[in-house]
């Protein structure tokens, strides 16, 4: 629904920040890639529970799903 919507308001780009960045950030990273976004990642917005976990779901796709900003 909400993909839907941004569909009809033209918007390509979403920029996101969030809790959990290995899982809640990461699955709409996701789910916004497959959709034909282009995404980017806050990497100062966002926070796992610990900074390790934070950096590698990053590093993981970073540069591939999304950036890293």
């Amino acid at each position: 629904m909400l993909f839907r919507s941004l569909r009809k308001l033209k918007i390509h780009t979403l920029v996101l920040a969030g809790l959990m960045t290995s899982v809640c950030v990461h699955h709409t990273a996701q789910g916004a890639f497959f959709r034909g976004y282009r995404v980017y990642i806050l990497k100062k917005c966002c926070v796992d529970r610990t900074r390790q976990k934070h950096n590698a779901a990053l590093k993981l796709y970073g540069g591939y799903m999304y950036r890293v900003v």
